[in-house]
């Protein structure tokens, strides 16, 4: 079993089971862009947030308030 934690969000991204990945374009050159993993039974978890303290178990999971990263004037 395989995971991917996004930093970015706090939270595993995906899980996959097998190979891990190619790191080839990653190691050679300057490693532009998102290499998928090598393996299968690929589960990519939602991106909303990843904790919440509900009202009840019937409550709706909040959406992901995220956070404004953009440089201040």
């Amino acid at each position: 079993m395989n995971l991917c934690f996004d930093a970015n969000t706090m939270q595993i991204a995906m899980l996959w089971h097998g190979a891990f990945m190619d790191a080839a374009r990653h190691w050679n050159g300057r490693g532009q862009g998102f290499q998928r993993p090598s393996g299968h039974y690929l589960i990519q978890l939602t991106r909303d947030q990843p904790f919440a303290q509900l009202n009840s178990a019937d409550a709706p999971w909040p959406k992901a308030e995220g956070r404004d990263t953009r440089p201040r004037a």
